[in-house]
């Protein structure tokens, strides 16, 4: 899989996740899902957030026409 873009309301953790990877400077990084969701151009999505805001996430997603992965987030 390509990772091209990744989202979450604190910015930072959407940093430290680009730092553990070679090309993660190169992804967009996003405050808000849905921005993500309208600008990119998105085969899969995977969800990685509490369980009550992941229903919706992945709603929109699937509306956007991606697959989706849903999950709990790593401890």
């Amino acid at each position: 899989a390509q990772i091209v873009a990744v989202a979450d309301c604190f910015l930072r953790r959407c940093q430290e996740a680009a730092q553990t990877r070679a090309d993660g400077e190169q992804w967009t990084k996003y405050h808000d899902y849905r921005a993500m969701l309208d600008k990119e151009k998105l085969d899969a999505v995977f969800v990685e957030t509490t369980t009550h805001a992941r229903a919706l996430i992945c709603i929109h997603a699937m509306q956007a026409g991606g697959g989706v992965y849903a999950g709990e987030p790593p401890n």
